[in-house]
Parts: C-alpha cells; structure tokens; sequence
C-alpha cells in the first residue's frame, strides 16, 4: 500500500469519526493513549480495537525471544514513516508496519509481558509510580495556566479543553476510565459541522500533544538533575534515579 493510499484512508476514517458526539467519543476511548504519533498514524493505529501499545518487527527483535514469532501470521497495522536519506537532504516517507503488544500476547501468551515491557519501553515516565505522574502532570498544567473545562462558560472552548485534559491524563496513565462527553458538550457537537468537529479536535490533541511533551521533559529534566547532584556527591558509582519504578502487584 503506498502512502498516499493510506494518507487517504487515514482522511477517511477522520471524517468518520468527526460525524458527531457519539463517533468522536468511540474514536478518544480508542486513541486516547496513542497521542505520541502524528495525526494521520494515530488514527490508522486506532483502527485496532483494543490495542494501545506498538513497536515495529524490528524493536522487538531487539529481544531474542522475539525471532521465534511468525510476523506473517500477525495483522500488524501498515503506517507511514520517515525514509532514511542522506544526511541534511529532503525527508522521504514511505510504508511500514507497527505490531501491537496486545496481538502478540494472544498469539504467543508465553510473550505477552514482554512484548508489553518492549512496546511501553518508549515512555519511560509512564513506568513511575502513580504519585510521581500525577504530581508532574498536575503541575505541568498549572505552569502553563490550563483552565479547568468546568471553568470554561463557551461550551464549545469547553468542549476541547475536556478533550485535551482527558488525553494528558490518560497518557500519562492517570485515568483508566472511558471518556464521555457531558449532555451541554454533546448539544455543543450536535451544531457543529464535521469540519469543525474535526477543527475542534485537531486543536484540543494539538494542545494535549505539546502538554504530554512537557510532561515527559520535564520530569526527565529532574531525574537528571537529581542523578547530577548525587554524582557529585558520591563520586562515579551508578546511581538510582528518585522516582522508581512502579512496584510489581
């Protein structure tokens, strides 16, 4: 499949889920946690129900216990990535294919933690304790002034800040509970176009986006800090970082 066959099939599904309140809440629950990607391999990854954590053949392959899996017995799900060219020359795109964590595990239950631990590998925050994400997070939308959706009176500006607080928290493994929109948000869509809904969208998972980078980089800012300052303190020896990792239940 070329990319540009799946750039439209990827504008397709948008318009789909941009149709009204019922559609765009289906679509948040199924992507919620896929913010990380570009607009157009977000919504083509969400097109695997119940799946949320990906990494090519390749990354998994990293781990050896992966060469024994049979990739072409995998749906997998066909994205659009960058081509590697010459150094400094023009970005070339072409097709690739994301595995989920999710399949893997059904296929080959024997691996399922550890597809898990290599797919989550690419969000090092996301393996903090609960407490150390929260605190982080909540902070983050204090420092750049983010306004509550129930402060908000425009049901519309209302409307996306729900949308962009629901992705921030839901990315950084906050909330494990299904988006839905309230009834005056619901009235506040049923007015609005499919280009608009898909506006109001796009702007909200923009505005989540730049929030969850701040997030991430801010926190790891601190854990390096932190390491610095013990180094100096106890000279070269490894040093473990202050936010630990979640505990085993």
């Amino acid at each position: 499949m070329s990319t540009q066959t799946l750039a439209t099939e990827a504008r397709e599904l948008l318009s789909q889920v941009t149709t009204g309140p019922d559609a765009l809440e289906s679509y948040i629950n199924r992507s919620a946690e896929l913010i990380g990607y570009g607009n157009t391999n977000r919504i083509l990854l969400s097109k695997m129900d119940g799946a949320k954590n990906f990494a090519t053949q390749a990354k998994f392959e990293r781990d050896s216990e992966f060469k024994r899996v049979n990739w072409d017995q995998l749906h997998g799900v066909e994205v659009i990535v960058p081509s590697r060219g010459t150094k400094g020359g023009p970005v070339s795109f072409t097709t690739g294919k994301m595995y989920s964590a999710e399949e893997i595990g059904q296929r080959y239950p024997a691996l399922a933690e550890r597809a898990m631990q290599v797919a989550q590998r690419r969000n090092t925050f996301r393996n903090q304790e609960r407490d150390d994400r929260l605190h982080q997070t909540t902070s983050t939308l204090k420092k750049f002034r983010v306004k509550q959706p129930k402060w908000i009176k425009d049901p519309v500006k209302r409307t996306e800040a729900h949308i962009t607080q629901y992705l921030v928290f839901a990315n950084s493994g906050l909330t494990d509970r299904p988006f839905k929109f309230s009834q005056a948000e619901r009235e506040a869509l049923g007015n609005m176009t499919t280009k608009e809904i898909g506006n109001l969208f796009s702007n909200a998972t923009k505005t989540a986006k730049k929030l969850d980078y701040q997030v991430t980089q801010t926190f790891m800012q601190q854990v390096r800090n932190q390491n610095r300052q013990k180094g100096q303190q106890h000279g070269p020896k490894t040093q473990q970082l202050s936010f630990q990792p979640k505990k085993e239940r």
